[in-house]
């Protein structure tokens, strides 16, 4: 015999590394039974039980009140979690992992009010079984309920040794005076219908819908659990069974009371609808969160968003993340609803959370337009250019396109509104101020690579997109832009999804630059629609609903927000101005002039042009270059 806090010192030394490295190590080369000979080899040692010799009854010459649970099949995710749980808990006295490395051992504290000793053993393991799964929310092994159940040694730099029984383990002090003992879960106590675990929950959860298990109010808890378990066809002896279990910090003859006065309303016993085959869990579930909770799944942004629905929860809807999952997941396990987390993340993320889209939702939400009112109009005339009308038309058909292409999957903005202007007049804060309120959060501002899979789904993600002086780029880039604005979906995955997934495009674009000279395209650019502001008024609220309205009245009524051949021609007329000369027709200015009244003309090709230029300067002969002269 040996002292366990030695044994399990050696553990977090490493005493057995070399074995157990070799063991996890086939285990993951899947060489199952090579790991298990090597197991068999690993010395082991017994926690409850003490023997003379072998580990037979006869043999036993003591018992100690600890227990060895086993949890297997652990991911390791899982056992973060669990570990954080389990070394939080009162009763753990070790944790460590399994010699597999997929599972952990807990060694614990038989705190339960029963003698300990040999024939109690079943009744102590199984209590302590039972609370720990309630705090853990997974199935623990049963195999421990041998007094006599082997423990083989492991590998584990970071076990757990709790401090509150160090003492007591080296035999140099008491044990805490702190710890709550359990009521026995006696075998009559354990109820063979497994299906009345979601009874039980569902019991649990509408007595915590209106009111709590804390001081002061305990015995009424319990009372108005109980009602709903005699409504619910469960027996008397099965309820007081799970409340001494579960309220182990009420005196069990309050517990009896309480249950007791619950089922003498013999008239409502079986009363309550139970959950159809195949709810269970999963409604268990649904119930919970619908009480506290409204979930959607928001189309654009491709995530499920949440809002509390109490009175005093907040308002907005915000994304669920994995804090607020296992926040929840937490409060179920409270509420004695037994789940696991994946089954909570199955529901959240599943058809239980309703489509939203909060474009559609936005529009549908406006006024109908007065008919006269003509907002577009007003808001064109924040805005100074050269051409008013021309470009109040265009802003006109921008507008409608871009609603257009916001909520209808089968239309596509193919124009940028692009404005050119003095540094610091307004046109990025200008064109912010298009986005509604609403959908403040649904507008990129910035330079956009539109190569990368990120500036592909905000495609679908934004209501606009704003390209911050876009004179920056190059051609190469220019004509990836133009690329990337004609796309109606996109094909991407997601940041941790599983598969690639088409996505509808939504987004339209603006543009800004400081130079006018931003257009490389010799054969035209259509796809830009350019203006020079001349002054910008951004102080002035933007009527939004106003707007839209009208915007989303005139897509209704089959506005022409597209251009035709002919309106192609004069953008690219409007376009000549913001059009970047190349090198070939400067030099052809400066080397060439119109003929006089009394020159002799020369009729020459782009070619032979070409070729006197490159005579008095550097610039080599190319068929490029022959395009852009000619």
């Amino acid at each position: 015999n040996r002292a366990l806090v030695a044994v399990l010192t050696e553990i977090k030394a490493g005493r057995y590394a070399p074995d157990v490295r070799k063991l996890r190590g086939c285990l993951a080369d899947g060489d199952k039974a090579s790991a298990e000979r090597i197991k068999k080899g690993l010395p082991a040692f017994t926690v409850s039980a003490l023997y003379d010799g072998k580990r037979l009854k006869e043999c036993l010459t003591g018992y100690n009140p600890l227990l060895i649970l086993d949890l297997d099949g652990l991911t390791a995710a899982d056992i973060v979690r669990l570990r954080a749980l389990i070394e939080a808990a009162a009763y753990t006295v070790a944790c460590f992992l399994s010699p597999g490395g997929a599972g952990l051992k807990v060694i614990v504290y038989a705190a339960v009010r029963l003698e300990p000793i040999p024939e109690n053993h079943r009744v102590l393991y199984d209590t302590m079984k039972a609370w720990y799964e309630n705090l853990l929310g997974v199935e623990i092994d049963a195999s421990g309920s041998d007094a006599g159940r082997l423990c083989f040694v492991s590998d584990d730099s970071g076990l757990f040794l709790s401090p509150r029984f160090s003492d007591w383990l080296n035999d140099t002090g008491q044990l805490p005076g702190d710890i709550p003992m359990l009521e026995p879960l006696l075998p009559r106590m354990v109820s063979k219908d497994k299906n009345q675990a979601p009874l039980f929950a569902r019991a649990r959860h509408r007595a915590s819908c209106k009111s709590k298990y804390e001081d002061g109010n305990r015995n009424n808890y319990v009372y108005q659990f109980s009602c709903h378990c005699n409504r619910l066809g469960i027996l008397k002896a099965e309820t007081e069974a799970y409340c001494n279990q579960k309220f182990s910090d009420l005196p069990a003859d309050e517990i009896r009371q309480a249950v007791e006065s619950a089922f003498t309303h013999t008239d409502e016993a079986g009363k309550e609808e139970t959950p159809e085959k195949g709810e269970g869990k999963v409604e268990d579930i649904r119930r919970f969160l619908s009480a506290a909770y409204t979930l959607r799944y928001n189309v654009v942004r491709g995530l499920i968003e949440w809002q509390q629905t109490k009175k005093k929860g907040r308002k907005d809807f915000v994304p669920v993340t994995d804090y607020w999952e296992n926040s929840v997941w937490c409060a179920m396990q409270m509420a004695g609803i037994r789940c696991k987390l994946p089954e909570l993340h199955a529901v959240v993320h599943s058809d239980y959370s309703k489509e939203y889209n909060p474009f559609t939702a936005y529009f549908d939400s406006l006024p109908p337009w007065d008919g006269t009112t003509d907002h577009i109009a007003l808001l064109a005339a924040t805005i100074a250019t050269d051409r008013p009308d021309y470009w109040q038309t265009c802003l006109r058909k921008w507008l409608v396109a871009t609603v257009a292409c916001a909520i209808d999957t089968k239309q596509e903005n193919h124009s940028v509104l692009l404005l050119s202007g003095e540094q610091g007049i307004g046109k990025t804060t200008w064109c912010r101020h298009l986005v509604p309120p609403s959908l403040s959060e649904y507008i990129y501002t910035g330079n956009l690579d539109p190569s990368s899979k990120d500036a592909m789904l905000l495609l679908s993600d934004c209501f606009l997109i704003i390209l911050d002086e876009l004179s920056g780029q190059s051609r190469m880039e220019l004509n990836r832009l133009k690329v990337m604005i004609t796309k109606n979906t996109v094909r991407e995955r997601r940041a941790y999804a599983r598969n690639a997934e088409t996505y509808t495009r939504r987004a339209s674009f603006l543009a800004t630059v400081n130079d006018s000279q931003v257009l490389t395209d010799r054969t035209g650019s259509r796809r830009f629609l350019c203006f020079e502001a001349q002054g910008i008024d951004y102080t002035t609220p933007v009527d939004h609903t106003g707007i839209y309205s009208q915007a989303l009245a005139l897509f209704r009524s089959g506005f022409k927000f597209w251009f035709s051949d002919t309106d192609i021609a004069e953008v690219n007329t409007n376009n000549e101005a913001f059009q970047q000369s190349s090198p070939e027709e400067e030099l052809f200015y400066t080397y060439f002039r119109r003929p006089g009244r009394f020159d002799a003309p020369l009729y020459l090709s782009s070619s032979e042009i070409l070729a006197k230029l490159a005579e008095k300067t550097r610039l080599s002969i190319t068929n490029l270059n022959v395009n852009n002269l000619g």
